[in-house]
């Protein structure tokens, strides 16, 4: 409950920790009425956590539906080919790279 002022501080009545399922998912036990802060603490790899966000819970037996879309982090990337030696840029037309994601060991696909 978000009056608690944390998380920890809250009694054991008044917090949850959900998990969501393979569908994305999550469901609460039953809380007492009043405002609440929704905080997600973990994604999976390469999306972007979402910013916590206030419920409030005002009726019995109501279901409050939030639908929350993880942003995909993206960046665009620019691989230079540069000699070892003179520290100058190789012109790179027609050769082809492979980038591999260090936290996976998958090579990365792009698409446009």
């Amino acid at each position: 409950m978000k009056s608690a002022g944390s998380y920890d501080k809250a009694k054991s009545t008044e917090r949850d920790l959900l998990t969501t399922d393979e569908n994305g998912y999550t469901f609460t036990k039953d809380l007492p009425y009043g405002t609440y802060v929704v905080k997600e603490i973990s994604t999976k790899a390469g999306l972007k956590l979402v910013a916590p966000f206030e419920v409030f819970i005002s009726q019995d037996q109501k279901t409050y539906p939030y639908i929350l879309n993880d942003p995909t982090i993206t960046a665009p990337v620019k691989i230079v080919k540069i000699d070892s030696e003179t520290g100058k840029t190789i012109p790179a037309a027609g050769v082809q790279f492979k980038v591999k994601s260090l936290a996976t060991g998958e090579f990365v696909k792009q698409s446009f």
